[in-house]
């Protein structure tokens, strides 16, 4: 199996409360005691343990965990499918097959895994037991002082940490107190439930027909009319999980086995026999309506000493198999941002970046859970059909370079499962640690005679000048490098998903041909002279290599590499099927990087013309300047793409309060609710039509209330991508959504 891939170590060790010993939180409990921090787990009920059944594990969620030396006991109790196999819901008939293992542990460094809930929180639990975190069950957290911090027990005790984590959950009070409204923020209805079932594997085997679906690991999914049903070995390979999801249209709280098992037969009584016989077999069965939680634009209190992690900030549907996931990563992310806290003090900012990057994270995967929930529930007709076509050359072993679902697309795939969150944060933190260190070297030349001729500058000034000058040189090379590393990786996501794809290709030539630059100019920076000392003591005995040549030659190819960067996606992009509206909208938003372009060229020209300068403070001023001025354009180009998200969900917040009324009343007069809310794929007697509505751009709240839907199909919308990664809101660059159009009907 995979190794570990970080060591991680933090300079202050912190006092940590984690409030919640579900998977998030001990989770969480581990990675932060491994690093030396003394954390304690508050969980308010008497005994630890872990409700529902299978949980699918994906690489970027397992690859941490091995990391933390969670590895032998997990490989006991978890299962490693060998591939996907999805299946037509009537007879079984294949749809499409994704290899998962070994494919995905050479590809994301670590396996796919299933397991059972209440196994993986056993292991989890003793785990952290062996790192020293303190577990303390039957302690209830009713009152929370965000700012001291302090959390107020049940019991009364009041605890005073460094630092409250808060891990508690979808129905989560932390949230509560954070957000200070128990409205925002709150669970939500995703019209969707889930029957879980489990079946011994031993009563499969003894019986011929049913026996072939536990011969090996592998996991099975039937689709179809707005259901679908997952099936997967747990337990070590002793029982099958089965989770058949359907429309969530009846509260089933109250009722007994036998009439669960009678609504559950009303939806799948004439899907594949076999699948049905499988069923049949269940020992019990459970009903769980779907829940998330509405995206959060804060998880950090204004004191910086309170964070909210896991289903409490970001509850999803498992459609993308990342709800767990999400809250691993979290707890990576906190692991690696508290590495970089050498005083108490540093908290609040390093949270705030934990939180900015989180919060982008989240609200995508959920986004992305939810179109490919919709990809997966397409009813009969010509956009099943193209789906099902789409897939269907991986049933001959072709691969597959762009798929509708996301587990079967490449590019989703990579998005998802290869995603690394510890190396998010490092590429982040270094790019806010090294602009203002060189801004502070900056400012500190200006004080010793930057922009000044050295006939006016006092001997022992023009040395620490000197000196100032080729620290801000040194910087120079590993600053402009990550901040090109984050645009390439965004045009690895957003153009090149196929590996063989010539953009791909040229990407990754780009990409190194920049690390092996300014690696190359970075050392030639520190080693201009030898000893070291002559770069600002000329006088020195020694030698040094023309540091005029090495500024002009690092402005000429640092340009070449600039336009590179501009023209590579408005190529891309003028290639896409979409209005020309929207490839100038998609280019002017690249475009932004002209101005680093720009710089560039400016810092050429100076270079030309003070090439044998020997008034270094003074003619080395301006080209300072326009360096700052391409790390600055640089900066601002790659987070451009993130803008029209921002400027959505700020045009959405306004909106939402001027027309909460307008809505209220529309709906009341377009919808008449009956109590029962449910969707139904009936024949059109007895059904009146009514306006149609793109499922993608209705209001929350409307999705919750329309009380008859009648599937009239789907329609795949493809803006010039591979993939699915959006679903209410358009979040994540040029990708493929997914609409479903729904008739309104109503019961005479």
């Amino acid at each position: 199996m995979s190794q570990p891939i970080y060591e991680s170590t933090s300079a202050a060790k912190l006092s940590i409360a984690i409030v919640g010993a579900g998977i998030g939180g001990l989770s969480a409990a581990i990675a932060l005691a491994r690093d030396g921090h003394h954390v304690t787990v508050y969980e308010s009920t008497p005994e630890l343990s872990e409700i529902g059944a299978g949980v699918q594990m994906s690489p970027n969620g397992v690859r941490y965990w091995l990391n933390w030396g969670i590895n032998e006991d997990l490989w006991q109790k978890s299962s490693l499918p060998s591939e996907l196999n999805m299946r037509r819901w009537r007879d079984g008939g294949f749809i499409a097959r994704t290899e998962l293992n070994p494919d995905f542990e050479k590809r994301f460094g670590a396996p796919y895994l299933v397991i059972h809930r209440a196994e993986l929180h056993s292991v989890l639990c003793q785990h952290a037991l062996k790192q020293g975190v303190d577990v303390r069950t039957s302690s209830r957290a009713v009152d929370y002082d965000m700012d001291a911090p302090t959390i107020t027990l049940a019991t009364g005790e009041i605890v005073r940490p460094d630092l409250v984590v808060a891990v508690d959950g979808i129905n989560s009070f932390a949230r509560t107190k954070l957000l200070g409204s128990t409205e925002k923020g709150g669970p939500r209805k995703t019209g969707v439930a889930a029957y879980r079932l489990i079946v011994e594997v031993s009563d499969l085997l003894a019986d011929a027909e049913t026996a072939w679906i536990v011969s090996n690991p592998n996991l099975n999914l039937w689709l179809g009319n707005n259901c679908s049903a997952m099936a997967y070995m747990i337990s070590n390979g002793t029982r099958l999980n089965l989770v058949l999801s359907h429309p969530d249209a009846s509260d089933t709280s109250n009722m007994s086995q036998e009439e669960l098992t009678q609504e559950m037969m009303s939806y799948f009584h004439d899907w594949d026999p076999m699948l049905m016989k499988i069923v049949q077999k269940k020992k019990s069965i459970h009903n769980w309506p779907l829940f998330e939680v509405e995206p959060l634009d804060k998880w950090v209190s204004d004191s910086g000493k309170f964070i909210l992690i896991g289903d409490a900030a970001h509850a999803m549907v498992p459609y993308l198999s990342m709800g767990v996931t999400m809250a691993v990563e979290d707890a990576a992310t906190l692991s690696k941002a508290l590495a970089y806290v050498t005083d108490k003090r540093d908290l609040r900012l390093v949270l705030q970046l934990v939180e900015k990057l989180r919060i982008c994270r989240a609200k995508q995967v959920q986004q992305a859970s939810l179109a490919n929930g919709r990809v997966l529930h397409l009813c009969d007709g010509p956009e099943q059909d193209a789906r099902d076509n789409a897939m269907r050359p991986s049933v001959e072993g072709i691969p597959l370079e762009k798929s509708p679902y996301g587990m079967t697309d490449p590019q989703t795939q990579a998005w998802c499962y290869g995603h690394d969150v510890q190396r998010d944060f490092e590429k982040a933190w270094e790019r806010i640690v090294g602009f203002i260190g060189y801004a502070t070297i900056s400012l500190e030349a200006d004080k010793v005679g930057s922009g000044i001729h050295e006939t006016e500058v006092a001997k022992e000034d023009l040395v620490q000048y000197v000196k100032l000058a080729n620290a801000s040189q040194i910087m120079y090379g590993p600053l402009i490098f990550i901040t090109k590393l984050s645009i390439l990786l965004l045009y690895l996501r957003v153009f090149a998903p196929a590996k063989r794809s010539w953009m791909y290709i040229f990407i990754h030539g780009l990409l190194w041909f920049n690390a092996a630059f300014y690696l190359a100019d970075t050392l030639l920076e520190i080693f201009a002279c030898v000893p070291r000392e002559k770069i600002w003591h000329p006088d020195v005995h020694g030698h040094c290599v023309n540091v005029n040549v090495m500024i002009l030659a690092t402005a000429i190819l640092n340009t070449i590499s600039d336009f590179s960067l501009l023209i590579l996606p408005i190529f891309s992009v003028w290639r896409l099927h979409m209005r020309n509206t929207q490839k100038l909208g998609i280019s002017a938003i690249f475009a932004a990087g002209l101005f680093a372009c720009f710089s560039s060229a400016m810092r050429i020209s100076i270079s030309v013309q003070k090439n044998n300068t020997s008034d270094r403070a003074y003619d080395w001023f301006p080209e300072f300047l326009w360096t700052s001025a391409e790390i600055s354009a640089g900066i601002i180009a790659s987070s451009l793409p993130a803008v029209p998200s921002f400027f959505r969900h700020i045009r959405g917040k306004a909106s939402t309060a001027i027309s909460s009324e307008l809505q209220s009343t529309r709906r009341s007069n377009r919808y008449n609710l009956s109590k029962r809310q449910r969707w139904s794929s009936n024949g059109a007697s007895g059904w009146r039509n009514g306006p149609i509505e793109s499922l993608s751009q209705m209001e929350d709240n409307e999705l919750d209330e329309i009380h008859e839907w009648r599937c009239r199909g789907s329609r795949l919308v493809d803006h010039g991508a591979t993939s699915i990664a959006d679903s209410r809101t358009s979040q994540k660059g040029i990708l493929k959504t997914v609409e479903i159009d729904v008739e309104e009907t109503e019961i005479r």
